[in-house]
């Protein structure tokens, strides 16, 4: 027995159907069937077909009626009329036409188990028939036009003449409602008529008016809706106008293109055609002149996405992914003495009075104000947290290492830092320093409790490349050499001097 896979709508049909929503007429043309098995074939292959391999046979459309709004049943009668040799019917494809366009393949039916038609033996015409459940965008736009070349069955008549009312139902309606002359009883005889006015009884005809007006005063009326907002913009209920979903083989981008003028609230599942992102998605779009517009959408997974409709092309602008926030500048709760800060999640929180647990306490009070940052980081669970008070005061907490561990709190770059390491001494990258003072009435360098410092270094003091000494024969020395030399002659004196910028020499004379 075959067994035939449900019709896939190709992307041209797509694009045809979705015309039927800005009131363009589209019309199903005819039919073809082929031997080439194209049950292997995905949805998305299926879809870009636009002209069908191995044909066997061309049949037309029979009477087309309409099921619902947005579905159309399409007939096809598939005989063994001039088939000359038996094949297999492994697909059957249907081609519309909009009013002023090109025909194009509009669907495509695969077999999994084809039929066998077998070649006409000259005497019986047998065939099977195909009843294709077809998606369009406004049932009410689709021509519903009888081929010459086909006949109609009992079955499509009745599907024609389903949305027509008998004569017989007609009357059986009518007998609900009440007739001319039983209404003409039911007028009470007080009721004021034109005739009580031309008759003088204008009092009468006042009193009913002044009923009337108080009846209808608290009503809405005609002229009030005037400039109401006339489409909806969402369901009753509340909840988005339109829903697409994967079943329905509906497709977002389509769709859009074809919405008409107004504001649109949507749901689009995971999986449609055209959906830019992996998950669901909820939005609205404004359409502000025909084939343009701009709207908004947000993901089940929090991505936030534009959509933009440009002389009817759609494009959508992912621009932002929740993936690429970086969770510590997300701000949170103000923390309370209960909450715990090592074991909060990444994010900003703010320190408003009772110190939470393991936070630490600058004021030495309990009490504190400030903003508590937990950084996520690069690796795995590590995080770091930074508090800072509303005197600047900072210091952080790292959890790291294997097995993760906490550092403490501690003032960044600590290591780097001079601190406190005894009595008048300070320690930085390992080293103890000495800490000096000048007294300025002096002018003497001192030892922090104010000793004045004498300096006494082997050798002298090294200035440059020079060494500088005092002794107590040569007074005052550079490079081993009294600064004031004797020598010989003024001759001598000159030339040495010329030579050595750094002494100074003198004649014995």
């Amino acid at each position: 027995m075959a067994k035939w896979n449900q019709l896939v709508i190709t992307d041209a049909g797509y694009q045809l159907s979705a015309q039927t929503l800005s009131g363009k007429k589209i019309q199903y043309t005819h039919a073809q069937t082929t031997d080439k098995d194209m049950s292997s074939m995905t949805s998305d292959e299926l879809k870009s077909i636009t002209k069908l391999d191995s044909v066997v046979q061309d049949l037309p459309i029979c009477v087309v009626s309409v099921q619902d709004d947005h579905t159309v049943n399409v007939p096809v009668k598939v005989t063994n009329q001039d088939v000359t040799a038996d094949y297999l019917l492994c697909g059957l494809a249907i081609f519309a036409k909009s009013e002023d366009g090109d025909e194009v393949l509009y669907g495509i039916a695969t077999a999994a188990k084809p039929d066998l038609i077998v070649a006409q033996d000259g005497k019986t015409v047998v065939g099977t028939n195909f009843w294709l459940k077809v998606h369009v965008g406004s049932a009410d736009n689709v021509n519903i036009v009888i081929s010459p070349d086909g006949s109609i069955s009992n079955e499509e008549l009745e599907g024609i003449l389903k949305q027509y009312v008998l004569d017989s139902n007609f009357k059986a309606a009518l007998d609900d409602y009440v007739k001319k002359d039983e209404v003409a009883g039911l007028i009470p005889d007080d009721i004021a008529t034109t005739k009580n006015l031309a008759d003088g009884d204008a009092e009468t005809l006042k009193s009913a008016k002044e009923y009337a007006d108080a009846q209808v005063s608290d009503k809405v009326k005609a002229a009030d809706t005037a400039n109401w907002q006339k489409a909806k913009i969402s369901a009753d209920d509340g909840s988005p106008k339109s829903f697409l979903y994967a079943k329905d083989g509906g497709n977002v981008t389509m769709w859009i293109a074809g919405r008409p003028l107004g504001i649109h609230t949507f749901w689009c599942a995971a999986g449609i055609t055209g959906n830019p992102v992996s998950s669901s998605i909820q939005g609205t779009m404004s359409i502000s002149s025909v084939k343009n517009g701009v709207g908004y959408c947000v993901s089940a997974d929090g991505d936030f996405i534009s959509i933009t409709l440009v002389d009817g092309q759609v494009n959508y602008d992912i621009l932002t992914k929740k993936s690429d926030i970086d969770p510590s500048v997300i701000v949170k709760t103000t923390l309370t003495a209960s909450d715990d800060v090592l074991t909060l999640d990444y994010g900003s929180y703010t320190i408003s009075g009772p110190l939470p647990k393991n936070a630490p306490d600058l004021e030495n009070t309990g009490i504190n104000w400030g903003a508590l940052v937990v950084h996520k980081t690069l690796s795995g669970a590590n995080k770091t947290l930074e508090y800072r008070d509303v005197k600047g005061n900072v210091l952080i907490n790292i959890l790291s290492g294997k097995p993760l561990t906490w550092s403490g709190w501690h003032m960044p770059n600590q290591d780097s830092l001079a601190i406190g390491a005894g009595a008048n001494k300070i320690a930085a990258n390992g080293n103890t320093f000495v800490p000096l003072a000048i007294n300025v009435a002096t002018g003497e360098i001192c030892l922090p409790d104010g000793t004045a410092i004498t300096l006494s270094l082997p050798g002298g003091v090294k200035l440059g490349d020079h060494m500088l000494n005092i002794s107590a024969t040569d007074g005052l020395t550079i490079d081993n050499q009294a600064y004031f030399t004797a020598v010989a002659d003024e001759a001598t004196a000159a030339s040495k001097a010329a030579a050595d910028p750094l002494h100074n020499y003198t004649t014995e004379e």
